[in-house]
């Protein structure tokens, strides 16, 4: 029923059975069933076994088990999300804060996050690691180090935090963030913002429901990874009917988003107005 498949080598032949289970046929009354004593072959077999042959089984059982760990989590992380009940939330909605011991934030070398300054201004528990990867070039590292020694006072580390966040740049990547190691990740900053926002509700005010807010973040989400002269077809389209601030008059999760974006430019008054750039740097640090 089963073939079986040599893991280690022997010299001495086990005789295997050829089905599992044996049944004794009731017309032919004189039929002898034939006993392989399968248990007594194995314990006479090990006991010849050379001790470096047990523990290579032994290795082998080993990583199996804990390839079958492995899997376990991921099918538990899978249950989980499909458990999910969906509800009807108030406008207000939160996200549980991150219960990860660390969070792991991956940026593009050329995008400094200035959209994590605003979060790291109030008294969130939240310490921030910065690494480059061996990925980006030496030219690089200069632009990313000057930041942080600009707002060392808001990466300085927090005695009372929760929540470990590791950033790490890379050449040429999408931002991400990891959650977890089984989770689904966050991808784009826009999105990345997205749940900063409902995670800390009252730092930068975001009303999902609102369907010009979603509609200009999915501008800005397309922003991040267009050319630059998409860039300046579709960043005025997020200023068509703004005043003081993009949307309402208030500072919100657009100008949040629209302001890293114009941060990342060389020549940011080219494509964004003075005076709302103006505004921006007076909230966000």
């Amino acid at each position: 029923m089963y073939h079986m498949k040599n893991i280690i080598y022997f010299e001495n032949e086990v005789v295997l059975p050829k089905c599992m289970y044996t049944l004794k046929n009731p017309i032919e009354a004189s039929e002898n069933i034939t006993d392989i004593k399968i248990n007594e072959q194995v314990t006479k077999f090990l006991k010849k076994m050379p001790n470096n042959q047990l523990l290579d089984l032994e290795e082998r059982q080993d990583k199996l088990l804990h390839k079958l760990d492995i899997l376990y989590e991921r099918i538990k992380a899978i249950s989980s999300l499909c458990s999910i009940k969906y509800q009807q939330e108030s406008t207000n909605k939160t996200v549980n804060n991150i219960k990860s011991e660390e969070v792991v934030l991956i940026l593009n070398s050329e995008n400094l996050p200035w959209f994590l300054n605003i979060f790291l201004k109030g008294d969130q528990p939240l310490n921030v690691a910065w690494h480059v990867h061996s990925s980006v070039p030496n030219a690089k590292i200069s632009k990313i180090e000057a930041f942080f020694r600009k707002f060392q006072d808001l990466y300085k580390f927090q005695t009372d935090s929760k929540v470990n966040l590791r950033l790490i740049f890379k050449d040429s990547t999408a931002a991400e963030l990891k959650l977890s190691t089984l989770g689904v990740s966050v991808m784009g900053t826009v999105n990345i913002l997205r749940y900063l926002c409902l995670t800390y509700p009252n730092i930068v005010p975001y009303d999902y429901n609102n369907y010009e807010v979603e509609g200009l973040l999915d501008i800005c989400y397309q922003i991040e990874s267009a050319s630059d002269k998409n860039k300046q077809i579709l960043i005025p389209k997020l200023f068509t009917n703004s005043k003081k601030w993009i949307v309402d008059s208030k500072f919100s999760i657009v100008d949040l988003a629209a302001f890293n974006i114009a941060k990342q430019l060389q020549n940011s008054a080219k494509y964004v107005p003075q005076q709302w750039l103006n505004d921006c740097q007076k909230v966000v640090p």
